[in-house]
């Protein structure tokens, strides 16, 4: 017999005793299901729920217990009987039963659980929980696997429901933002949010952003979440070291640190451009320009004029990012012997010295010395000279693609080029393509 827990009879069936526990199971629950009105699911309760329909994909729990009455003749279940929202079934005007309705939720969890860790698959359409966003049951194990999901939901009663939120941020930190703001300053949650990705930290209660704990969580992941850091946060200097340690950047928020020089040199180490949040007296310290020119391309552009000028200042960008020498001092640029120095250190210096050295034989040999790639920047009458093109092209199998016609029609400088790489041959001459001996150096 199977009563409803207010009390009421739903219905009585008879079960083959000898049927497996499983069948047995089954069984009842076809014959519940048969007895309930349009859009009602059910739980089975013994001092307890132990199966609900929606909810439970197996059931073992429902099974022992069929077992544990084995020898008994007459069995009484009491059941639970809720609503559930069939959106589908309006939706799509088709008849959608509670099995079918099942079928889709369990379909939905196998997809989830196959395609979750799929490379690229990081948003998967609303349209997909559809008929399962106003039922905090159906929602629950969505969560617990595609956190996400979260942020489609409308309803209230879910987004206030501190399981799913929890289940939620457990592996998508970033949807505590569509939680109810009461769960914004739950401890757990907002801990469990932000140890999955430190950015959730910005969507915590100002009152939780000030926990020292969070914070340090939240700037291992990202150093910039200072942005989002409450007053005392902002003011703890090793919380702050530690932030422009992993983004230089973040010294912008640092406004109380941007003055102390072990602070700077943190962020400049990280990233040059931090330079810039530093204060006027630091951001002449020559160790401090030294450290943020080596770290950034762009740190030279804005940099004192006077570092413009510095040989040793702009030599230490160009050896690391060679194009730096577009922002320093016009004069310098046209020094042959501090460019000599540069070129012999940087393929892309020579783009950015003058033009009159970009015709200096012995500048570019230097240059193409370095690496024949440089031969694109030299003058037209350079890349025509074959002293120049048979050492670039001995050292870089692109630098035939800057050479003269002329040149590329060069046997000379044609086997020189094949001998170093044979993907040269699609910058020789179509004259020389058929060449025996370019051939045989191709084909070996």
């Amino acid at each position: 017999m199977i009563y409803i827990i207010s009390g009421s009879l739903l219905c009585t069936f008879y079960i083959y005793n000898n049927l497996p526990v499983e069948e047995k199971s089954k069984q009842i629950i076809k014959y519940i299901i048969q007895n309930l009105n349009k859009e009602k699911t059910f739980g089975i309760t013994i001092n307890g729920l132990i199966y609900d329909y929606l909810k439970h994909f197996n059931t073992d729990i429902l099974d022992n217990y069929i077992k544990s009455l084995e020898n008994t003749n007459n069995i009484t279940l009491s059941i639970i009987i809720k609503t559930y929202n069939n959106y589908l079934g309006y939706r799509y005007n088709c008849k959608l039963d509670l099995p079918d309705f099942k079928y889709y939720i369990i379909k939905i969890i196998e997809f989830l659980k196959h395609t979750i860790n799929i490379k690229g698959m990081t948003k998967i359409s609303k349209i997909f929980f559809e008929g399962c966003l106003n039922n905090r049951d159906l929602m629950l194990p969505i969560l617990n696997i595609y956190g996400y999901a979260l942020s489609y939901v409308t309803n209230n009663n879910i987004l206030s429901d501190r399981e799913c939120v929890l289940a939620a941020v457990s592996n998508t930190g970033t949807v505590l933002k569509y939680a109810n703001s009461s769960l914004h300053n739950d401890k757990e949650i907002v801990f469990k949010a932000v140890e999955n990705i430190g950015t959730a930290y910005k969507y915590a209660s100002y009152e939780m952003r000030e926990n020292k704990d969070l914070a340090k969580i939240a700037i291992e992941y990202e150093g910039h979440i200072i942005e989002y850091a409450s007053k005392n946060i902002l003011e703890d200097r090793n919380l702050i070291l530690m932030a422009v340690a992993r983004s230089g950047t973040a010294l912008q928020y640092a406004y109380k640190f941007q003055d102390d020089r072990e602070v700077v040199l943190a962020a400049v180490k990280n990233n040059g451009y931090a330079w810039r949040y530093a204060n006027k007296n630091l951001q002449n310290d020559i160790e401090i320009v030294k450290i943020a020119v080596t770290t950034s391309i762009f740190a030279l552009k804005y940099v004192n004029i006077n570092f413009l000028k510095d040989k040793e200042v702009v030599l230490t960008a160009v050896k690391c990012h060679g194009r730096a020498l577009y922002y320093a001092n016009e004069n310098l640029r046209s020094d042959k012997e501090f460019i000599l120095i540069v070129v012999a250190n940087s393929i892309y210096s020579l783009e950015y010295a003058s033009n009159n050295l970009r015709g200096d034989k012995e500048v570019v040999l230097t240059a193409v010395r370095y690496n024949g790639n440089a031969l694109e920047f030299a003058s037209k009458d350079l890349q025509n000279d074959k002293d120049i093109v048979l050492i670039a092209v001995a050292n870089n199998k692109y630098a035939l693609s800057y050479a003269s016609n002329n040149l590329r029609s060069d046997r000379e400088v044609a086997l020189t080029a094949v001998r170093f790489d044979s993907y040269a041959l699609r910058y020789v001459d179509e004259s020389l393509r058929n060449d025996n001996k370019i051939i045989s150096i191709v084909k070996s």
